[in-house]
């Protein structure tokens, strides 16, 4: 519940930023690119859900120093997907090197601080990092008597890796999600009308069950039509094209004489935009 909050909260604060934008501009045209605004606005949502800290990029309408720094290994990570031949020049003192250096090492040392803050705390929380820092705890404590210096440092280590992995992994994918949810919603009206008249119908519903002064948000659970909505989303728009596995024992696929078996050690691609969009499965 507590990140449904911190997500609306965050939604109302882009809002708002937004609209104070449009009114100072004293009726000049402004143009801005959804997709751009939804990062501010996930990488809020994480930062408080995560680890309590508010980067406040919606309310400013522009990225946090630290969060400007992760947006630039985030897109030198893909530059250098998309040309691995620069593997091979990653140590070389060119300006795109010293930069992602620097920014690694901002972003780092920013989390290192945030896992150094919360520890010194007597209760860790119930949020992302305070279930990783209990997990530490435990993990120190059954090996404590085989932990050296090498050993604690190699645990602090994994754990701003993980963190980062999180926002690697779910804030530019969540922006992406959302974007494309918006699109299709802007496409079709009848389904914008529909997901409007269930979000009045369930925030009714609520506040008439509720005690006088509660104006807690409508339960996520009871949109079933938006999570329809935002499902379906994410099936014609995956996050991610697909992904590669090797394979690690033998796999059938297709039927009948079109049955052929994998052999270990297959470098397979699982494409989900074309799964998500096969017709026998999906109708249209």
């Amino acid at each position: 519940e507590k990140s449904h909050v911190i997500s609306v909260e965050a939604a109302f604060q882009l809002c708002d930023a937004l609209e104070e934008r449009i009114q100072s501009s004293l009726g000049d045209k402004i143009e801005v690119e959804l997709y751009s605004l939804l990062q501010l606005l996930t990488m809020d949502i994480f930062g408080l859900a995560g680890f309590d800290f508010a980067f406040h990029n919606s309310r400013n309408l522009q990225w946090h120093p630290v969060a400007a720094k992760f947006q630039f290994m985030k897109d030198e990570y893909e530059r250098r997907m998309n040309n691995p031949m620069t593997g091979y020049f990653f140590g070389l003192p060119t300006k795109h090197n010293r930069d992602h250096a620097q920014a690694n090492k901002m972003v780092r040392s920013f989390i290192e601080g945030i896992v150094e803050e919360r520890s010194a705390q007597k209760e860790l929380g119930g949020d992302f990092l305070g279930n990783l820092l209990r997990a530490r705890e435990d993990l120190k404590e059954a090996s404590s008597s085989k932990m050296d210096g090498k050993s604690h440092d190699s645990i602090e280590d994994t754990m701003t890796d993980v963190i980062l992995t999180l926002l690697f992994a779910g804030q530019d994918t969540t922006a992406l999600a959302i974007t494309y949810a918006i699109l299709e919603i802007a496409r079709n009206p009848r389904v914008n009308k529909s997901i409007q008249e269930e979000i009045n119908l369930v925030w009714k519903t609520q506040e008439e069950g509720n005690e006088e002064g509660n104006t807690s948000l409508p339960d996520p659970a009871a949109l079933v039509y938006c999570s329809a909505v935002i499902t379906e989303a994410l099936r014609l728009y995956p996050s991610l094209p697909g992904f590669v596995r090797t394979l690690t024992k033998p796999v059938k696929v297709g039927e009948g004489s079109e049955e052929y078996t994998l052999p270990i050690d297959t470098y397979t691609y699982m494409p989900f935009w074309l799964i998500h969009r096969d017709e026998r499965d999906f109708e249209r």
